[in-house]
């Protein structure tokens, strides 16, 4: 390549480091909403992502939790529940 111009953007659902020849597909827990990212993002507490390549993350399922970077629902422990309000 003879400049930056030349160089292929990366897609939604991956990210592509300084130097990478390929997409890196985000990770479970991890998105990437847009073209161009450089490093994917974490999913926000309160929500989950179980799929490699996602552009976004699902809410938590009801009886569960997800905190930051969350791959999976994790059921509340056994005396505890979620808050109605917050469902």
């Amino acid at each position: 390549l003879t400049s930056d111009a030349e160089c292929r953007v990366c897609r939604i659902g991956s990210s592509c480091a300084p130097g990478s020849t390929e997409p890196t597909p985000c990770s479970a827990g991890t998105y990437s909403p847009q073209d161009g990212a450089g490093t994917c993002n974490k999913c926000e507490a309160g929500t989950f992502q179980d799929t490699s390549g996602a552009t976004g993350c699902k809410n938590c399922t009801a009886g569960h939790y997800c905190s930051e970077g969350s791959s999976a629902p994790l059921p509340c422990p056994a005396g505890r529940r979620t808050n109605p309000d917050l469902d």
